[in-house]
């Protein structure tokens, strides 16, 4: 058994060479010897491995002497849903989320809802399985199925009320159809693009934050607002009426405002990839900007230990805790914004016309390796202690910060990867803070005999 498959904040590898149903019969004892004794949540993705591994993990489950509550084929916020109004002693969800179709992956969440990270729990399941210390118990669990879709969907429902409005819905084949074409019952006309749940992701794996998989959706807006949800729907992208993706720390802006303007304060916590300029933005308005780590399990525990109103990551999961739970539901947050476009009678489009403009790359992605990636974090710590910049934030990776942009480095938590992200005020300061983070990346990676294939920026 490989141990890169329990990662930062879920377990996900290749099936079935990584992980296979032995493996998560294990992973499903050892969580309940983690949890104790109460009632498991689980609920499952489309993807075609997915079902033997849910099946392995309820029955590691119930060898543990944990009962267990199947919600099969759902989104991953309804297990969360289900995990909070059933007062669950923990839950968990099989999925990859945007990986490529031969991952897997489980999520955990401990009593309360909230996610486990490696920190806080993976790491001693991880421990449990790989000395095959987990424990069977002499007492078998029970076994309930129950659809709680249907539940789920009522209390978003009355939560949200009456929306009038056109959109375009790119579902991905994953888990959402079947709640996202109740979005009529709401007064919303919608067109729903690969409805239909498939494993096998025919028209590729929909990243709802990435333009390489949003022109299908564009195709088809004609002018309505382009709504994409990731396999298991807790992720969700916006497409404004003119084709432009929205960026997610300007829809969290808009949220966070939206808030400020009902309740005269807000607080809200952003991850450490959000555009600087948002952020000032957000604290110019009177709002009170926190960064966390990447990551929903991350993220989450913040906003818990700042008694926050709303949490967002750029990756396109967003929490509330206003009016809502305060976990992601990527459901919940696309009617949230809908909402907020009814009740103000304005395009998308137009409501982010007065957004701060500024340069600013997407993700770029470095293959490395997942040894390499931390061992280079390291590495670029002790590197930029000494540069004279503004502010330099070492929560997740390296944020360098100066008066006019900024940059980050940091390694993937879900991929075998460096992660890199800059912005300036102008092209002139985004080419050069790019060539600035390339150099002590590519310095950093020759001190473990690396050579990186790292792309220009325009």
């Amino acid at each position: 058994m490989q141990r890169n498959i329990f990662r930062a904040y879920d377990i996900r590898g290749i099936y079935p060479e990584e992980i296979d149903g032995e493996i998560a019969y294990k992973i499903g004892v050892a969580y309940g010897n983690l949890i104790g004794r109460g009632e498991v949540i689980v609920g499952r993705d489309v993807r075609l491995g997915s079902g033997v591994i849910a099946h392995a993990t309820i029955s590691g489950l119930l060898a543990s002497g944990d009962d267990v509550i199947d919600v099969g084929i759902v989104p991953t916020p309804t297990v969360y849903f289900g995990a909070t109004i059933m007062k669950c002693k923990g839950g968990i969800v099989v999925t990859a989320s945007h990986n490529p179709p031969e991952y897997v992956g489980l999520k955990f969440t401990g009593e309360g809802g909230v996610s486990l990270t490696y920190e806080t729990g993976i790491n001693k399941i991880e421990e449990l399985v790989i000395r095959n210390e987990y424990k069977v118990s002499r007492e078998v669990g029970q076994y309930l199925l129950k659809d709680i879709t249907e539940e789920y969907w009522r209390d978003i429902k009355e939560k949200i009320g009456k929306i009038e409005g056109e959109c375009v819905i790119e579902n991905g084949n994953g888990t959402g159809g079947r709640i996202l074409s109740k979005f009529q019952e709401i007064g919303l006309k919608i067109k729903i693009l690969n409805e239909k749940p498939d494993g096998r992701f025919p028209a590729g794996v929909v990243n709802p934050v990435d333009e390489s998989t949003l022109q299908n959706l564009r195709k088809h807006q004609n002018g309505r607002i382009g709504i994409a949800f990731d396999v298991d729907a807790d992720r969700v992208g916006f497409v404004d009426e003119e084709g432009e993706l929205i960026p997610g720390d300007v829809i969290l802006a808009i949220y966070a405002l939206d808030i400020l303007e009902k309740r005269g304060k807000v607080k809200v916590i952003m991850d450490i990839l959000a555009s600087k300029k948002i952020v000032e933005y957000l604290q110019n308005k009177g709002c009170s900007v926190i960064l966390s780590k990447i990551g929903h399990s991350y993220v989450m525990r913040k906003i818990l230990e700042e008694n926050a109103d709303l949490g967002g990551e750029t990756s396109g999961h967003y929490y509330f805790r206003d009016e809502h739970y305060g976990f992601d539901d990527g459901i919940y947050s696309a009617l949230r914004l809908l909402k907020i476009l009814y009740r103000k009678g304005i395009k998308l489009h137009d409501l982010t016309k007065n957004f701060p403009k500024s340069f600013i790359t997407p993700r770029i992605r470095v293959r490395v390796g997942d040894t390499s990636k931390f061992e280079i974090i390291e590495i670029l710590r002790r590197e930029t202690r000494n540069l004279s910049a503004d502010r330099i934030i070492t929560i997740d990776g390296v944020r360098v910060e100066y008066e006019k942009g900024w940059y980050l480095i940091r390694a993937s938590n879900t991929q075998p990867d460096i992660v890199l992200r800059v912005e300036g005020d102008d092209r002139e300061m985004l080419q050069k803070l790019y060539k600035e983070a390339v150099n002590l990346l590519e310095r950093a990676a020759e001190k473990l005999n690396i050579k990186l294939d790292i792309k220009s920026v325009g």
